[in-house]
C-alpha cells in the first residue's frame, strides 16, 4: 500500500501506542507501533520509518524517560548517512520537559510537543519533518544523477541548527503578542501589522522569514491575505502560521487549502510557538540552500539552453532512481505536466523570439514555487514537467492548481512589447504505477490536460 509516510509510534503503554497510529492511519499515514525495546529493531529493518514519533504521555516520572532518549541517541547515530527525524510527545511537567528541551538543543532530537496535544499540531509537524527529510534524499539522489553527465558534486548541505536572525511579520489582533515576543525575541526581529493590506505592502518591500496570524472574530479577511500572497511568486514559498481557537473556523480543511503552512491553538504556549516557527525557518532556509545546490549542480549537460531548468533527458534518468525508490518503500511518486495553451497565438501576434522569452519566463516562475525536492524540467516546446517525490495525489493536485494559478495571475513582460501578456497553462497531474516507466508517467500526465480540456471531445471517441 503507498502512503504519504511511514510512521512508527514508540510508548510503552500499548494502549496509547495503538490509538495514536490508529489516528495517523485516518489521516493518511502507515504507522507501526512498538515499545522501547522493540522500536530499534523496527528502525534497521525493510520497514524502515520515515519518522519516530516517541510517546511519553503517561510517564509521570522524568526517570522514566531515559530509555526513550536513549534510544533516540541510538537511531541517531545509526542513521547518519539518512537522518531519521524523531519527534517527542509528552506532558507539560518541568522535569520531563527540562530533559525533553535539552535533547532537542543538542540534536538528539529533531522536535518536541509537550503540553494538552492537538492533532492538527502533530500532523502539521510531522508533514514539515517528512518533507525536510524529503529533502535531504532528494538532494543526495539528484547529485547521483548528475554525476552520471561527468557533473561534479558541490558539497552538502544540511538544515541550520540554530536560528537567531529570523525576520517575523505579526499580523492581527496582537491579543497574542505577549507569547509571541516571549517565545521569540531571542530568535527574531518582530514586526507588527495591523490589516492585510499593511502586510501584504511590507512583504513586497522585504523579505521575511514567516508570517504569524493572530486571529480574533473571523478569519475569512486573513484567508484573503494568505491567498493574495500566495498568488505572487515572491511570496510563494514564505511560512505563514495562524494563532486561532480552533472552534471558531467555519471550515479548517479549507485553511490549509488555501496556503496556511500551520495551525496553533489558543492559548498558544510560548515554548509551542517558538519550535513551530523556528522549526518552519529552518525548513525555509534548508529549502533556499537546496535551491543554490540544485543550480551548482546543474551543468550545460544537465540543463535546458534556453530556460536554465532541467533537460528533459535529465529528468527521465532521474526518474528511474525515483521510480526505484518507489518501488522499494511503497513511496507515492507524482508528475505535473504544464502546456503554455496559447503559445501559438503569442508566436503568430508576436513573433516567436517573444513566444521563446515567454516560455523562459514561465520556466523561471515554476522554477521559484516548487518545493525544494521537487525537481522542473523543460520537456519540450512550452511544456514543462515537474516531478514530485513522496507526494500523494491529492496533495500533488493542491500544489500544481497553486502553481498554475500564480502563473496564470501573473502578467509577463517583453522589451519593445508595449502591452502586458497574459498566458494560459494548462496542467495535470498522474501518480505513479507499478511497472510504469518513466516515458508512460509522463504521458499519463500530459494526456490528462487534453482530457480536462477537452471532455466533450472525450465522450463523443467514447
Amino acid at each position: 500500500m503507498v502512503t504519504q509516510a511511514r510512521i512508527l509510534v514508540v510508548a510503552n503503554q500499548e494502549t496509547n501506542r495503538h490509538r495514536f497510529a490508529r489516528n495517523l492511519e485516518q489521516n493518511g499515514y502507515e504507522a507501526d507501533s512498538a515499545d522501547v525495546l522493540l522500536a530499534e529493531t523496527l528502525c534497521l529493518g525493510s520497514r524502515r520509518p520515515d519518522l519516530v514519533i516517541i510517546d511519553l504521555q503517561g510517564e509521570e516520572d522524568a526517570v522514566d524517560i531515559t530509555p526513550h532518549l536513549r534510544l533516540a541517541d541510538r537511531l541517531k547515530e545509526e542513521h547518519i548517512a539518512s537522518p531519521l527525524p524523531i519527534i517527542v510527545i509528552g506532558n507539560s511537567n518541568e522535569k520531563m520537559a527540562d530533559k525533553v528541551h535539552s535533547a532537542r538543543e543538542k540534536g538528539r532530537i529533531d522536535d518536541a510537543i509537550l503540553g494538552p496535544i492537538d492533532d492538527l499540531q502533530i500532523y502539521g509537524r510531522v508533514n514539515a519533518l517528512v518533507r525536510l527529510n524529503t529533502m535531504q534524499e532528494e538532494l543526495s539522489r539528484r547529485l547521483s544523477t548528475s554525476s552520471k553527465y561527468g557533473v561534479e558534486a558541490p558539497e552538502l548541505v544540511r538544515p541550520p541548527t540554530q536560528i537567531d536572525d529570523a525576520t517575523v511579520l505579526v499580523l492581527g489582533a496582537h491579543t497574542s503578542f505577549p507569547v509571541i515576543e516571549n517565545a521569540l525575541s531571542k530568535h527574531a526581529t518582530l514586526v507588527g501589522a495591523l490589516t492585510p493590506a499593511t502586510a501584504l505592502d511590507y512583504m513586497f518591500r522585504r523579505d521575511f522569514d514567516a508570517v504569524l496570524i493572530d486571529v480574533e472574530g473571523s478569519e475569512h479577511p486573513y484567508l484573503e491575505f494568505c491567498q493574495d500572497a500566495r498568488r505572487n511568486s515572491q511570496l510563494y514559498n514564505t511560512p505563514i502560521i495562524m494563532i486561532v481557537d480552533p472552534n471558531t473556523l467555519s471550515n479548517p480543511s479549507r485553511v490549509f487549502d488555501i496556503g496556511i503552512t500551520d495551525v496553533l491553538s489558543k492559548p498558544v504556549r510560548p515554548e509551542e510557538l517558538q519550535a513551530r516557527v523556528l522549526s518552519l525557518v529552518k525548513e525555509l532556509r534548508f529549502r533556499d540552500s537546496l535551491r543554490i545546490i540544485y543550480t551548482r549542480a546543474r551543468h550545460i549537460a544537465t540543463s535546458d539552453g534556453l530556460t536554465g531548468l532541467y533537460s528533459r533527458g535529465f529528468l527521465l534518468e532521474h526518474m528511474v532512481s525515483q521510480i526505484s525508490n518507489a518501488d522499494r518503500w511503497s513511496k507515492p511518486l507524482s508528475v505535473a505536466f504544464f502546456n503554455i495553451t496559447n503559445i501559438g497565438e503569442i508566436n503568430d501576434k508576436h513573433g516567436y523570439a517573444v513566444g521563446d522569452r515567454i516560455i523562459r519566463q514561465v520556466g523561471e516562475v515554476m522554477g521559484i514555487l516548487v518545493r525544494g525536492e521537487d525537481l522542473t524540467a523543460r520537456y519540450s516546446g512550452a511544456r514543462f514537467c515537474v516531478l514530485l517525490p513522496d507526494t500523494m495525489p491529492d496533495a500533488a493536485e493542491i500544489a500544481v492548481k497553486r502553481i498554475a494559478g500564480v502563473v496564470n495571475y501573473t502578467e509577463f513582460s517583453v522589451l519593445d512589447v508595449h502591452e502586458p501578456i497574459r498566458i494560459e497553462l494548462g496542467h495535470a497531474v498522474a501518480s505513479y504505477r507499478m511497472g510504469d516507466s518513466p516515458e508512460a508517467l509522463v504521458e499519463r500526465a500530459r494526456s490528462r490536460i487534453f482530457e480536462i480540456a477537452n471532455p466533450k471531445l472525450l465522450r463523443m471517441s467514447s
